[in-house]
């Protein structure tokens, strides 16, 4: 199981670096798409523990952005 999610982060990872190195539209919309699946995958198979912490830090940065909006 450890190996699947650390293949998967590699996966994820692997996409955010092309996303940023090429300037291409397509490379860029295939990059973030197997990004995003590669992130869902990796939720998914994560303990409750970690989903919690993630949905927590996910919250604290979604109140931020809308503190910084809001002002």
């Amino acid at each position: 199981m450890l190996l699947i999610s650390l293949i998967i982060l590699f996966l994820g990872a692997t996409a955010f670096v092309i996303n940023i190195q090429y300037q291409d539209e397509i490379h860029k919309l295939i990059a973030i798409l197997s990004g995003l699946i590669a992130s869902f995958i990796l939720f998914f198979l994560s303990p409750i523990i970690v989903k919690l912490f993630l949905i927590f830090i996910i919250l604290i940065i979604i109140n931020n952005i809308a503190f910084v909006y809001k002002s």
